[in-house]
């Protein structure tokens, strides 16, 4: 995808990494690797240390992909979860491992693998947000350069709405980014929802669920609903306009369905 209004929020698949691997420290690396009741440490450490240090972005066989997906589940907020940490630096664990699994889906060896994004998506953002400051800023960069990449790998175009979601969750309330881009992200995830919905073989038991109705597993449908409201609040405090009118429209639309 190249369209014009989404190369304004910058796309890029590194800078986001730039910000995070000096703060996911050795011991940060050795927790994920570790998340599978200890077992096989060494073999699910040594792709992550390929990465920090050569960039080197792993093929998700099980080593690594059973210890990324057991963080991409875990709760900072919770402080008995386990696997995990707890507080911001769960938040930035789970901010890591979200955007390296991300990043892996579009290695072409990785493209084997069921691809469903909006789980990773979801809690990616939910802790960008709650990390907050400059971070957030090279999450919208990371989450640009998913719309652009990693909807183009699903042939059904279910996943793409949902990372454009969660990119709009980071930019609707920013001053940094115009009006007009904004209204095009929402007017581009009204226009693909609606799209997908007309093909009646995406529908699951969900029906009515707006988006959600295309996921047939509902673990995550809760956190997509609360960034609905989060979106529509946000835009029913301000001061009318045609930004606020279309946030509003795609928050409450996700939230309320």
């Amino acid at each position: 995808m190249t369209e014009r209004w989404l190369e304004t929020f910058g796309p890029d698949s590194d800078a986001l990494f730039e910000v995070l691997l000096p703060i996911v420290s050795a011991d940060m690396l050795q927790e994920i690797a570790a998340a599978d009741y200890g077992r096989d440490i060494e073999q699910h450490l040594a792709p992550l240390l390929q990465f920090r240090d050569h960039r080197i972005v792993p093929i998700l066989n099980w080593h690594p992909l059973e210890v990324l997906e057991l963080i991409q589940w875990s709760e900072p907020e919770q402080p008995e979860w386990k696997p995990g940490l707890a507080g911001i630096r769960g938040h930035y664990l789970r901010v890591f491992v979200c955007a390296l699994l991300l990043r892996a889906y579009e290695r072409p060896e990785n493209q084997k693998l069921s691809l469903s994004f909006n789980e990773t998506a979801i809690r990616l953002v939910d802790s960008l947000r709650a990390i907050d400051g400059p971070i957030v800023q090279e999450g919208v960069r990371f989450l640009a350069w998913c719309v652009c990449t990693l909807a183009r790998l699903d042939q059904h175009a279910a996943e793409g709405p949902f990372l454009a979601l969660a990119l709009l969750s980071l930019v609707a309330p920013s001053d940094r980014y115009a009006d007009d881009d904004v209204i095009s992200l929402c007017q581009w995830i009204d226009k693909q929802v609606s799209a997908l919905l007309q093909n009646q073989q995406h529908w699951t038991s969900h029906q009515g669920k707006w988006l959600l109705s295309t996921e047939p597993y509902d673990q995550s449908h809760g956190r997509w609903t609360e960034l609905g409201r989060h979106l529509y609040q946000w835009a029913e405090a301000g001061s009318p306009s045609d930004r606020t009118v279309w946030v509003a429209l795609v928050g409450r639309v996700l939230a309320e369905n």
